[in-house]
């Protein structure tokens, strides 16, 4: 049974990682803040991830995914976010360049600029967003200084976690608090199933690939499209009243929006031999209570 390591394993993407394959890998797994489980505290600020890594020996992958991920606070506290998401990172990840194992790198869609959309994964990256330089800063550090690793460029990643903290109940919450809620029709992704991403890092670590690889969902969709489909999903017309369209620029946000950061995943599916689920068909596997 292989050993893995997950730093950064409270939010969505770890939660459901380790639900699915307790049984299939050992893992520990890491929080800052949010503790669950057994999950261990780690600080990227101050703790060493070479002295976690020598409790656990041997190590065959390291997840790594420790970030401040709302862009707003990115933005607002830059000093704080760069210190975290940059220079604390490479901080850690300069202690796994002598490391005989793979390095699996949450990458972001955001690190395309948004001006055309279906970007394929040599594209030119120029982000909009300081979230998505910060992400670029450790793709760039990673792809000269380790040897194995697997980069996957997340579109938005959807599913349902048992707090609530998560897309489709935040915006649950928030249509039914607003009095009108608006819905950009010009912003495009490829929103990304939750089961899909874990599946595609289990074939990632069984089949030991690498390289960096777009990974979203088979269909794109605007933030309308989408959000308008969980409704008609779930029979829920009480809101229609309230849904607004707009475009992206008219959303009060901090930052300039990219518009269309929408994936080609042409390499994912031949390499993983595998196929993600469009938006349509993953939301028919989401209840909301």
């Amino acid at each position: 049974m292989k050993n893995l390591l997950f730093i950064g394993a409270s939010g969505l993407i770890g939660t459901s990682f380790l639900e699915q394959n307790k049984k299939k890998y050992n893992i520990t797994y890491t929080h800052n803040k949010n503790k669950f489980k057994k999950s261990i505290k780690f600080d990227v600020r101050k703790n060493k991830i070479s002295d976690l890594i020598k409790k656990i020996k041997p190590v065959n992958t390291i997840i790594y995914a420790p970030t401040i991920s709302n862009h707003t606070n990115v933005f607002n506290q830059k000093k704080v976010s760069n210190l975290i998401n940059v220079k604390s990172n490479l901080n850690q990840l300069k202690q796994l360049k002598r490391l005989n194992c793979k390095v699996i790198f949450l990458s972001t869609q955001l690190v395309y600029n948004g001006k055309k959309g279906f970007y394929k994964e040599n594209d030119p990256k120029n982000p909009t967003l300081l979230y998505a330089k910060q992400k670029l800063e450790i793709e760039n550090y990673i792809k000269k200084n380790i040897n194995n690793y697997l980069i996957l460029r997340l579109g938005k990643v959807i599913g349902i976690k048992k707090d609530k903290k998560d897309p489709i109940n935040y915006f649950i919450k928030k249509i039914t608090e607003d009095n009108i809620y608006k819905l950009a029709t010009d912003q495009y992704s490829n929103f990304l199933y939750i089961n899909d991403l874990i599946n595609i890092l289990v074939i990632g670590i069984e089949q030991n690939i690498s390289g960096i690889f777009n990974v979203g969902g088979s269909l794109r969709a605007s933030r309308y499209d989408f959000y308008t489909q969980i409704l008609k999903q779930n029979n829920i017309t009480k809101f229609n009243h309230k849904i607004k369209k707009c475009k992206i620029n008219d959303l009060n946000f901090t930052e300039k929006q990219p518009k269309d950061t929408s994936l080609n995943i042409n390499k994912l599916k031949k390499e993983f031999k595998y196929k993600p689920k469009s938006y349509v068909a993953f939301l028919k596997e989401i209840n909301i209570n």
